[in-house]
């Protein structure tokens, strides 16, 4: 099999096999998981690595458009942003009062 055949199979695939060493405690927690929702160990890691990538790459987008602000001199004076931090702090009080 030529090698552009092996890759045009491989970029077909739904899905790709990780494997990954885990300590019990963490074994029985995705079991239990998996129980709870009727699901695979599989189903239960695929969500979460899914979920901790899209939440890294949101972390990162949003440090990539901070830097660009910064380098384009779009900077928040720190008075400004202690004002509106403590302002954002005493209306979330109020909510949970």
């Amino acid at each position: 099999m030529s090698t552009a055949r092996k890759f045009n199979t491989t970029k077909r695939r739904k899905s790709v096999t990780i494997s990954a060493r885990v300590d019990p405690a963490t074994a029985r927690a995705l079991d239990r998981l998996a129980a709870a929702h009727n699901r695979s160990r599989s189903w239960v890691l695929n969500e979460a690595i899914r979920a901790q990538a899209t939440a890294e790459a949101e972390y990162l987008a949003a440090i990539d458009k901070g830097l660009q602000a910064a380098e384009a001199g779009r900077l928040i004076a720190d008075a400004d942003l202690d004002e509106a931090l403590a302002r954002r702090r005493a209306a979330s009080r109020k909510r949970a009062a």
